[in-house]
C-alpha cells in the first residue's frame, strides 16, 4: 500500500498523488498537487483566492471528482480505499462543517 510508507511525522492516512481537478476542459481547478496527511497532524493551506485549496478539500471528502490520479485514505480499521472506487466507505469516515450555513429545504 501507498500508505505504509513514513516519513517525519509517521505514517500516512490520507495519500493524494498527482491530484488534478478540471472545472472544465479550458479552466484547472487544482493542478498536480501530492501530499500526505498523517494521524494527529496539523496542517493548513495558505494560497490566494481562488488558487484551489477548497476544490482540493471538495475532492478529499468525495464531494468533487477528481479529473486523474487518486486520492486514498485509511480509516480507522486499518482499510486503505480510493476515494473514487468506494464513495460508500469515505462517507462513513468523513464530516463535512461548510463555511457558510446551508439550508436545505425537504
Amino acid at each position: 500500500s501507498s500508505l505504509s510508507r513514513r516519513n517525519f511525522y509517521g505514517t500516512p492516512i490520507v495519500h493524494v498523488n498527482h491530484l488534478v481537478k478540471k472545472v472544465d476542459p479550458d479552466t484547472i481547478a487544482v493542478n498536480d498537487v501530492t501530499l500526505d496527511l498523517c494521524e494527529n497532524q496539523i496542517i493548513s493551506l495558505l494560497e490566494p483566492n481562488g488558487s484551489g485549496k477548497t476544490s482540493i478539500f471538495n475532492c478529499l471528502i468525495g464531494m468533487h471528482k477528481q479529473t486523474s490520479d487518486q486520492i486514498i485514505i485509511e480509516n480507522e480499521d486499518g482499510i486503505s480505499f480510493d476515494t473514487q472506487t468506494n464513495i460508500g466507505m469515505l462517507r462513513k469516515s468523513t464530516s463535512y462543517c461548510p463555511q457558510h450555513v446551508i439550508l436545505l429545504i425537504y
